[in-house]
């Protein structure tokens, strides 16, 4: 299940939860077709918020989840903590591409430079085509880390490199070891095009909007 946060429909946030239904098959591409679970609209993107909804979802799933669940997002701090109370058993991923582009490329930018060497070759050694997110298994990915800690990284400032370390490698990792090391949440974008269209591209006020949907 894919989950993120869609902006401008109206004066309120709106998460749906996107899947691909696994009963289906498209003629065309010969893939599984997205399919939009439970919509949440809400007015704030604090814990609490997050824990109801997701509270809410535990229980309806309860007795259909019989095994292990993927959950991805865009790693917003507040969202990603509700999903791990309330699905202490699932696999969490997130997006890459939000990993590199709102994540570490911003944070870089605003501590090291847009331009600079180090910043280059920190963004490579994540992301790039021999970086650790193109490693497709756990040793070759640790080992890959001691390389890129020693080296890569070892010119950063101390804050970057913390940064890196602790909360870019885990992620990294995680979306590996649940089998989707480049993982982006595309589903999501896609469904999010979709809610857009149905309302022209204008924020609506909330009963058109709930009725769009």
């Amino acid at each position: 299940m894919g989950f993120d946060k869609t902006y401008n429909l109206g004066a309120v946030y709106v998460t749906p939860c996107v899947y691909k239904n696994q009963a289906l098959l498209r003629r065309r591409t010969n893939d599984h077709p997205i399919f939009m679970g439970p919509i949440f609209i809400h007015g704030h993107s604090d814990f609490q918020t997050y824990h109801y909804f997701f509270s809410h979802l535990s229980a309806c799933f309860s007795e259909y989840f019989s095994g292990l669940v993927t959950i991805g997002s865009d790693d917003e701090a507040a969202m990603h903590k509700a999903m791990e109370h309330n699905f202490p058993s699932a696999r969490f991923i997130v997006c890459n591409r939000h990993l590199q582009g709102d994540n570490v490329t911003r944070k870089l930018d605003a501590v090291m430079g847009a331009r600079t060497q180090a910043r280059k070759t920190i963004v490579d050694g994540l992301f790039g085509d021999s970086g650790l997110a193109s490693a497709d298994n756990i040793i070759a990915f640790d080992a890959a880390v001691t390389k890129f800690l020693e080296k890569g990284l070892a010119a950063a400032p101390e804050d970057i490199r913390n940064y890196v370390s602790t909360r870019i490698v885990t992620l990294l990792r995680l979306n590996l070891s649940s089998g989707r090391p480049r993982w982006s949440n595309n589903n999501r974008e896609a469904i999010n095009h979709v809610l857009k269209q149905s309302v022209q591209g204008q924020p609506q006020q909330l009963p058109m909007m709930i009725g769009h949907f």
